[in-house]
């Protein structure tokens, strides 16, 4: 099955094997090297040895979301949401449950982020904190990370960074780039199993923390790690399994390089654009803005297409498509993640077109064509 969304993604066989281990006791002193490992080798994928602690949880991206967010800003701070799509949205609805004081800088999901208006919203002083999403995987958006690490840095904000759908499959240098907070997943673009989450955090940012109380019990940031430094354990049990397939992922992260795997992702990419535009479909944002991870397309208005018909019968050829969020419109999403090819690619564009002729599908697709 090629799952063709957002994460999980498609593993290796050897990541797949790799969660068949011995029944492990997690609060064993090799299980506990094994999560030394595990933070040490993000970090260093992260370009933050040095400066940044990775403090993982058991729980999806999500979870280390609600972490960042929930511990990082003081009660006598106040959080900027950059909000381009549902995963923007997510983060002002979980300040506001997690009594974060918090407003919303609102974006337009199919078109690039305005610096100038970010900028101006900084320059009120009303912000201590800026939370933003690198990878919106509402349409496949692509912010520019580095330009608003600059202003950030240069208006005295802490930036928080949801790259849970970028990590390992575009380039991030925590050396270059001064992000305070950046969340990541261990499926999706590092190709492991979902159960795990983390958030790299800058030390000088945890000393902070211990001057104001936690928001949460569970997904208590600062807790977390002073558990894992003064024990080398996680304060609950863990998932051990998707431990093992997460440090075999990143070995093979390390072997291919985030680099490597970067322009594998895009030729995947190039691969499915061709294909989709000769099918007659169109694309929801323009090249500049796009991710190359993921593509967001407009439901066609043709009177024979249904996207339920369209996702059931790639299902059965052996594909996984996925549905459009609210932000994007009547919309599909197609990623290229993943342990996959171009050949895979290929595969699917071929099963597409025998979908579609199906299903008496065929160009113009949308009735402005």
């Amino acid at each position: 099955m090629i799952l063709l969304t957002p994460g999980p993604a498609n593993t290796t066989e050897e990541v797949k094997r790799s969660l068949c281990v011995e029944d492990t006791c997690h609060r064993e002193r090799a299980f506990c090297a094994l999560l030394e490992k595990i933070r040490n080798d993000l970090v260093r994928l992260a370009g933050g040895l040095g400066s940044h602690e990775a403090v993982l949880f058991t729980g999806s991206g999500t979870c280390a979301v609600e972490a960042a967010i929930g511990r990082a800003v003081p009660p006598s701070g106040r959080l900027l949401v950059l909000c381009q799509g549902d995963y923007g949205k997510r983060m002002v609805e979980m300040s506001a449950i997690l009594g974060v004081p918090c407003e919303s800088l609102e974006s337009r999901p199919d078109a690039a982020l305005s610096l100038a208006a970010l900028a101006e919203a900084l320059a009120t002083g009303r912000f201590t904190h800026l939370a933003i999403v690198h990878h919106e995987t509402t349409t496949g958006l692509l912010n520019p990370l580095e330009e608003i690490a600059a202003l950030a840095e240069e208006h005295g904000v802490a930036l928080i960074v949801d790259a849970i759908s970028s990590f390992g499959g575009r380039a991030i240098d925590l050396a270059e780039t001064p992000v305070d907070l950046l969340i990541g997943s261990a499926n999706k673009c590092l190709q492991g199993m979902p159960g795990l989450s983390f958030v790299i955090v800058r030390r000088a940012v945890l000393e902070q923390m211990d001057a104001w109380p936690a928001r949460s019990f569970y997904t208590d940031l600062l807790g977390e790690f002073h558990a894992v430094r003064t024990t080398g354990q996680m304060r609950f049990t863990p998932a051990v399994q998707v431990a093992f397939a997460l440090r075999r992922a990143l070995a093979e992260l390390e072997k291919e390089t985030v680099e490597g795997r970067s322009a594998r992702y895009s030729r995947n990419w190039s691969v499915l654009q061709s294909g989709m535009a000769s099918a007659g479909f169109r694309k929801l944002l323009p090249d500049a803005i796009e991710s190359r991870l993921l593509t967001t397309y407009r439901i066609p208005d043709h009177p024979g297409y249904a996207f339920e018909a369209h996702h059931d019968r790639l299902l059965d050829e052996g594909f996984v498509i996925y549905p459009g969020k609210p932000h994007a419109g009547p919309s599909f999403r197609l990623g290229n993640i993943g342990a996959i090819g171009e050949s895979d690619i290929r595969a699917f564009l071929a099963a597409n077109l025998r979908v579609l002729e199906a299903l008496g599908v065929a160009p113009p697709l949308y009735a402005t064509d």
